[in-house]
């Protein structure tokens, strides 16, 4: 009895329990909406609502795709789209100058911590604030890293493990000139050169950082700082054991530093009074003056753009350097014993840099069209003749500067009198190395 009884209660409550459960509720979902905007760089994300019961559901919604205008280069993230197809690759010139501007021109290329920093600005055009722009080898895309309140950036100089950018013709006040010091993804800026309206060069030597300036003082053009660049002064220019004599020169500029054979040299340009032409001279740091050495003869004092001894190269006991030409130095208080070294035939060096024991140039000559014919070579031994071809290639705009990093070549182009719209490129070229 007591098991009917059982069985039938439980009946009871599975029907009633049956009984009393209601139906599915159906969701009634708003239409989609965006949460966060899709781009080229990441996805976005939509949601919707329920309108009885607010029940959420969400997606995702796939990147855009990159926009691209005249070059492979994106609108928007500045994303490089490429495929190798013969010696170089454009990366594209993202400078925000006028088409054409040499203030487009790659001054100075230097790769660090996978990244490409480009020269950019001029100080003769006035061209305004200088962004400071890199491209980042392994996102294959630029990056913006702020704006030097300077016209002209136009080298990135590597001291004790940090990277610095002197600051040319300051945009703001020149009772102080500047230069920048790259913290991580920060540029930090320096105000601590005493009128440095140009700072053209910087480096590292005897334990104190030295700045190549033009200033308002014809003589004070090299600055000195022993506290790793937080205060400068003046270093005195010496000329037959006295103050170098000022009073036929209208102003001064250092513009390049080079290190050879544990000295420190400088080569300063001054402009005579009521005159266009210059004395160039060398001069060497010792017991905290800076001595005259030599005259500059004038195929040692050129540039293929705005920098004056683009490259500078301790090698094998000499110093090389390039102006117009590459030049052979052993002796800078001698100019009887520098030498010029031509290329196979006849190119104008625009830069040059030592990889692995070997001396590579960057050279070019001009075609009939305006465009160029830019040829790297190497040497194992830096003498005339010695020098090989690693590749060549034409283009519309000349070679300025140059970085390797074993794999490739990245080139840094001038104003394009051929192709406007090619000024200030940035190529990665490939080495056909053997």
């Amino acid at each position: 009895m007591k098991k009917w009884l059982i069985i039938t209660m439980v009946l009871l409550c599975l029907t009633l329990w049956g009984c009393s459960k209601e139906p599915p509720h159906e969701h009634t979902f708003s239409e989609w909406a965006v949460t966060e905007q899709a781009s080229c760089t990441q996805e976005g994300a939509e949601k919707r609502l329920c309108a009885d019961c607010g029940a959420e559901e969400n997606r995702p919604v796939p990147k855009l795709p990159h926009t691209y205008a005249a070059d492979n280069v994106c609108d928007v993230c500045w994303y490089v789209d490429f495929a190798q197809d013969g010696a170089f690759v454009e990366l594209g010139n993202v400078c925000s100058y006028p088409t054409g501007d040499s203030a487009n021109s790659v001054w100075s290329v230097k790769i660090w911590n996978g990244k490409i920093f480009r020269g950019a600005g001029s100080y003769n055009n006035n061209s305004g604030n200088t962004p400071f722009l890199a491209y980042d080898i392994e996102s294959q895309r630029w990056v913006s890293m702020g704006v030097a309140t300077d016209e002209a950036i136009q080298r990135f100089i590597e001291i004790d493990g940090t990277l610095y950018a002197p600051g040319i013709d300051s945009t703001e006040s020149w009772n102080y000139g500047n230069f920048y010091v790259l913290n991580g993804e920060t540029w930090q800026k320096m105000q601590t050169l005493p009128n440095g309206l140009h700072n053209f060069d910087m480096i590292a030597f005897d334990g104190k950082i030295f700045a190549g300036l033009g200033t308002e003082n014809v003589r004070n053009t090299v600055a000195v700082s022993q506290d790793k660049g937080e205060s400068f002064t003046f270093v005195p220019l010496y000329r037959d054991g006295a103050l170098l004599d000022i009073s036929g020169y209208e102003y001064s500029r250092t513009y390049a530093f080079v290190e050879y054979s544990g000295r420190l040299y400088a080569l300063v340009t001054f402009k005579k009074m009521n005159a266009q032409d210059y004395d160039r001279f060398v001069f060497r740091y010792e017991n905290g003056n800076m001595v005259y050495q030599s005259a500059v003869e004038n195929g040692m004092s050129g540039k293929t753009g705005e920098n004056y001894w683009q490259g500078r190269v301790e090698w094998n006991g000499i110093c090389y350097l390039n102006s117009v030409s590459l030049h052979a130095v052993t002796d800078f208080s001698k100019p009887e014993t520098h030498r010029t070294i031509p290329m196979p035939n006849n190119e104008v060096v625009a830069d040059i840099l030592l990889y692995n024991d070997e001396l590579y140039v960057l050279s070019f000559a001009f075609n009939a069209d305006l465009t160029s014919k830019a040829v790297i070579y190497k040497s194992a031994t830096g003498e005339e003749g010695s020098f090989t071809e690693v590749v060549s290639f034409n283009y519309s705009s000349r070679p300025l500067s140059f970085d390797f990093d074993g794999d490739y070549f990245y080139v840094g182009t001038g104003t394009s009198w051929a192709e406007p719209s090619k000024s200030g490129m940035l190529l990665r070229v490939s080495p056909t190395l053997a």
